[in-house]
């Protein structure tokens, strides 16, 4: 399973490339989610969470054209 700090951290991380308004639309929903997940402990349930999340930040990180991990652009 994947790592949950990691995760959220890199995903905060790519909303640093985005618009500043969508940014913050996105960072106070990233936080509510991982906030509301955090005392679940059934991994039927957590592993769908992750995989959608791990999807989404696979999604910008090509629309951005950035890897969050260590901020390089893709591709040039």
């Amino acid at each position: 399973m994947t790592n949950p700090l990691h995760l959220y951290r890199s995903i905060l991380r790519t909303h640093r490339f985005m618009p500043r308004e969508m940014r913050f639309v996105g960072d106070q929903y990233v936080r509510s989610e991982f906030r509301s997940h955090r005392s679940v402990s059934d991994r039927r349930f957590l592993e769908p969470f992750f995989a959608q999340w791990t999807s989404y930040l696979h999604l910008l990180q090509e629309q951005t054209g950035r890897n969050a991990t260590d901020g390089s652009v893709e591709g040039g």
